[in-house]
């Protein structure tokens, strides 16, 4: 996956849609590395260049790409990789994945160790779609966040 060549299609978007933080310190991507086990290493590259975001902004995030919790994140920020990961894993009994984002329909972004990226419906509670790469689930981004934009 290409993040830096993600970023700059985000940039060529209209002001405002898109929040993105900034790089993830290395030694904390390395200290959830040790307490939740081996990222995706598509994940782990994103991480490096951009620390999650809100993408598709109009009123509110069309999707929240997770990163992880900072010292200076409020305490009840509960969007982030290493918040949100433990939970469905225990919740699911799926020990080898990792949420990574979530729609305004709630739909949770779920990837697994091989780089691969599924969508669970929270409210069917099922999957949707199909099992996409993480290119692939770039280009799901930008088409339906763009309709999201385009009140589609």
């Amino acid at each position: 996956m290409d993040w830096k060549g993600f970023v700059n299609r985000l940039k060529q978007l209209p002001a405002n849609v898109t929040n993105l933080a900034l790089p993830c310190p290395p030694e904390r991507i390395a200290e959830e590395r040790v307490r939740l086990g081996s990222w995706p290493s598509d994940l782990a590259e994103m991480l490096i260049v951009f620390n999650g975001g809100e993408l598709f902004v109009d009123a509110m995030p069309f999707v929240t790409i997770f990163g992880l919790s900072l010292a200076d994140d409020p305490p009840e920020l509960e969007w982030s990789i290493d918040k949100f990961t433990p939970k469905w894993r225990a919740a699911m009994q799926r020990p080898n994945e990792w949420i990574i984002g979530i729609t305004n329909y709630g739909g949770i972004f779920v990837a697994d160790e091989n780089n691969v990226v599924r969508e669970w419906d929270s409210a069917q509670k099922q999957w949707t779609n199909k099992p996409l790469s993480f290119d692939e689930w770039a280009d799901f981004i930008f088409v339906e966040g763009q309709k999201c934009l385009n009140d589609e």
